[in-house]
Parts: structure tokens; sequence; C-alpha cells
């Protein structure tokens, strides 16, 4: 299983890794080192922002989750004082939950889920399906209608990847953060 992904920094670098385990139990220290090397923000619950509570919700496998899931996502935004990462939220949560509709293959009656986050400067968007098939960047077909999700989630946002969850399946992540407010601005 190749677990992995990127992170972006404040002056257009990206640093990123995709690291494979022959066992799980590989996979799962590889996660955790990464995640422990990684300077993605961890979820806050407190000001500065209100309400800062993380936001879950499931849903159905089916289509009219992801206009569904936009507008649950735009509410959180509001409430949190993030309303300008919304545009670009938006699409990164459609192309997550797009992809975990029709590409997660799963038993039926099992749930997709998604949880929003309140990180350091803004948002962390995870879907969560029971699929173990990895989403992965792939070359652009000019001619295809399909492929270019994760390539419009790699410019959108400012780190995305893989994680694994508890039970059966995986998390794929975004993180979205408001331009300007970091400590290096």
């Amino acid at each position: 299983m190749k677990v992995g992904g990127f992170l972006r920094h404040q002056d257009g670098s990206r640093t990123g890794s995709t690291t494979t385990g022959s066992e799980a139990g590989d996979v799962k220290s590889d996660i955790d080192r990464n995640e422990r090397q990684s300077s993605v923000p961890k979820a806050l619950s407190a000001p500065p922002y209100t309400n800062g509570a993380p936001v879950s919700r499931r849903w159905p496998r089916h289509r009219r989750t992801v206009g569904l899931a936009r507008t649950l996502l735009s509410e959180t935004l509001a409430r949190w004082s993030l309303g300008t990462l919304n545009d670009a939220a938006a699409v990164v949560l459609s192309e997550l939950l797009t992809n975990a509709v029709c590409h997660a293959h799963t038993s039926p009656g099992r749930e997709i889920e998604t949880h929003f986050l309140l990180v350091q400067d803004g948002v962390r968007i995870e879907v969560h399906d029971s699929a173990t098939q990895l989403p992965r960047l792939r070359p652009v077909d000019l001619a295809a209608d399909d492929g270019r999700g994760l390539l419009l989630v790699a410019a959108l946002a400012d780190g995305w990847g893989v994680s694994e969850r508890i039970g059966v399946g995986k998390a794929v992540w975004a993180v979205l953060a408001v331009r300007g407010t970091g400590a290096d601005s």
C-alpha cells in the first residue's frame, strides 16, 4: 500500500513523499513517521475562529452527496470566518468526494465520511471511504473527459495526501490555508 502526499510551503516550494510498506505494520509506521515530520497543521478547537469544532458527516454513495457536502462546507467555513477559502475548498471537496462516489468500489450500504477540521490559518478537508484502492495522479490525456481531479486538488491545496483510517479503507485529505496569515508573512 502506498501512502503519501505533499505540502506546499509559503515560498511556493513543495515537499512530499510516497512510502511503500510491504505489510500493514510497515505502512502504519511510515504514516506515523511522515505525520511527525510533516508541517501540516494539526486541528484546532479554539479561537481565533468561532465554534471551531470539527464537522463530520456520513453520506450515501450517491452523486447528489457532492452538492450537499459542498453546502455543509460553505456553512462551516462561514462559521469559522474562512469564507475566502470557499471557492477553492468547494472544488477540492468536489473532486475528492466525486472520486469516492464514482471510483471507491465498496460493498452496498457502505457510506462515505467527510471531516472538516479547523487548522492553523485554514481548513483540512478529509474524505473517508472503505475502498483500499488509492488515488493517484495520472498523466493528462487531452482526449479524455476525466482524470484531472487530483491535478486540480494539487493546484489548489497547500497540501494533500492519503492516510490510513481506523477500519478498512483510506482517508484522502487536503489542507487549504488563507494566504498572508502565516508566521512567514
